[in-house]
């Protein structure tokens, strides 16, 4: 199963601290109003004359069709010049691109490469991505242990995804020493912060009483917020809870 190519690009025009110069944080802002002329005209000369974030960010809007036509070439183009330099979070895009084979031709040894720059300078969702390829063997050998490596650093970070699958490998004892304890730790972190499979997740424990106490009411609790967000197992088992009552 190939669950990073199913996975959408980072590429969104979200201030990253300690990277934006005085014209990019107008970018932004203008951006952020929904202003992409504003934008693009900030973007645009900065990304030319060299700057990595604004190189990136042009190339999210060519990526995503914000003001400008959506043109996966161009957006190839700047994002890949702003990896080149350095720049992490055009580093991790680099890499899902090349999982994913919709914008340049699919390539899973490329994308480790770009993935492990980005990870290696703690960003968080590459660190996730990587993990995952970990995981699952893609452009890489499987090594679970690994995977537990890259999880724990971008979970350490309140990266959402990733909390929930090193939960998942804290569970079933792949690449680490089973802890359920762990486990609801993590899967509550990411529940917290919306996660609807992490959601789902612990209100199965609640449910069965397998991993803490059984309660039936936190079970509906996280059964209804997984469901709210369109969660299907979680929809299938609120039903069967409200069949029963």
């Amino acid at each position: 199963m190939r669950r990073i190519s199913s996975l959408l690009f980072s590429g969104l025009l979200l201030a990253i601290p300690g990277v934006s110069t005085a014209g990019v944080e107008e970018g932004l802002s203008a951006a952020k109003h929904n202003d992409f002329a504003t934008a693009l005209k900030e973007f645009q000369p900065l990304a030319e004359q060299g700057s990595a974030s604004a190189q990136y960010y042009l190339g999210t809007m060519y990526l995503n069709g914000m003001g400008v036509a959506r043109n996966y070439g161009v957006a190839f183009r700047w994002i890949s010049k702003a990896a080149e330099q350095g720049f992490a979070p055009a580093q991790a895009d680099l890499g899902l691109m090349y999982f994913n084979g919709a914008v340049v031709a699919k390539n899973d040894p490329e994308a480790v490469k770009w993935l492990s720059r980005s990870a290696k300078q703690g960003f968080a969702n590459a660190q996730f991505l990587l993990g995952l390829a970990y995981l699952e063997g893609t452009g890489v050998s499987k090594d679970e242990a690994e995977a537990v490596k890259w999880f724990s650093s971008a979970a350490e970070q309140g990266n959402a995804p990733a909390q929930y699958n090193l939960g998942s490998l804290y569970l079933s004892g792949q690449g680490v020493t089973r802890n359920e304890a762990e486990a609801i730790n993590w899967y509550s972190k990411a529940a917290q912060q919306g996660f609807a499979p992490a959601q789902f997740q612990l209100g199965m424990a609640y449910a069965e009483g397998t991993w803490v106490t059984r309660d039936e009411d936190e079970a509906v609790k996280w059964f209804t917020k997984a469901t709210q967000q369109g969660y299907a197992p979680a929809q299938k088992k609120l039903r069967e809870y409200q069949h029963d009552f």
